[in-house]
């Protein structure tokens, strides 16, 4: 039976991550997107919560930085479309204030009770407003988010009396991906490493990745022969040329292609 609850996977939602994963993130885990700012780690939670809302799973998008209306810009300006979720029930915004409250208040410890993937962006100002009190505190926190669902925290790189805190979530979490904007030119100027994945095997290699409008995050490892696509509206001009050297070099499927086409709500 242990096996089994081990061996079940969950769809991380970004293009090419769930082959480095060896079949995507194990269910009931923590896992840690670590990375600068502009790195992207919004949009990945946008893949992850995108892909469970599509799978029928109930969602949680939980923030210290973002407004609801400002997550809500993102998610159109990536030309996906989340109202009816929302109406539904089936995806919740929230924001918190961690000068208001202590670090795991009555209402985010509730929140796993109710959804199987929840996103925290950014985890950062949670742990670092702890101090001395981390460790404890977000080993419960993580212990407790396991037992119902799966869930998604992005962390800043370390920044001035941040890399203590910071380290405390890496090494809690289950599985860390590190994200990296490196400022060379393409195809190198973002690049994504599996840093650890407990209980599971994973590719040790470094990545370039894009983030494209309309899609996301695709990782550039190579997955099928490539082919030619047409444009799709309202997708902007340098946004398709991306997407049609992802696909020309074989990083996207066509299935996928074809699931992004039907996201797009332009």
């Amino acid at each position: 039976m242990m096996d089994l609850i081990i061996t079940m996977r969950l769809k991380s939602g970004v293009y090419g991550l769930d082959e480095i994963l060896d079949g995507g993130f194990i269910n009931n885990t923590i896992n840690a997107v670590y990375g600068s700012v502009g790195s992207g780690k919004t949009v990945f939670c946008l893949n992850f919560l995108l892909e469970g809302l599509e799978n029928g799973e109930n969602c949680a998008y939980v923030s210290f930085d973002l407004e609801p209306e400002d997550f809500l810009r993102i998610v159109k300006s990536m030309h996906w479309d989340i109202s009816k979720e929302i109406e539904e029930e089936r995806m919740k915004i929230v924001t918190f204030y961690t000068e208001d409250s202590t670090i795991i208040c009555e209402d985010l410890y509730k929140i796993p009770k109710n959804y199987q993937r929840i996103a925290i962006d950014s985890f950062t100002p949670l742990i670092v407003s702890t101090e001395g009190k981390a460790r404890n505190e977000v080993n419960w926190f993580f212990r407790n988010i396991r037992k119902c669902a799966t869930a998604l925290v992005t962390i800043e790189e370390p920044m001035q009396g941040y890399e203590a805190s910071s380290n405390v979530a890496l090494y809690l979490a289950d599985s860390v991906i590190s994200l990296k904007s490196t400022g060379y030119s393409e195809p190198f100027s973002r690049t994504l490493r599996v840093i650890k994945h407990r209980m599971s095997s994973h590719s040790e290699e470094v990545y370039p990745y894009s983030i494209i409008e309309g899609i996301g995050i695709v990782v550039e490892k190579k997955r099928c022969e490539g082919f030619e696509i047409e444009d799709i509206p309202g997708i902007s001009r340098r946004s398709m040329e991306k997407l049609r050297r992802i696909c020309r070099e074989g990083y996207l499927t066509k299935e996928e292609f074809e699931k992004v086409k039907r996201r797009i709500k332009c």
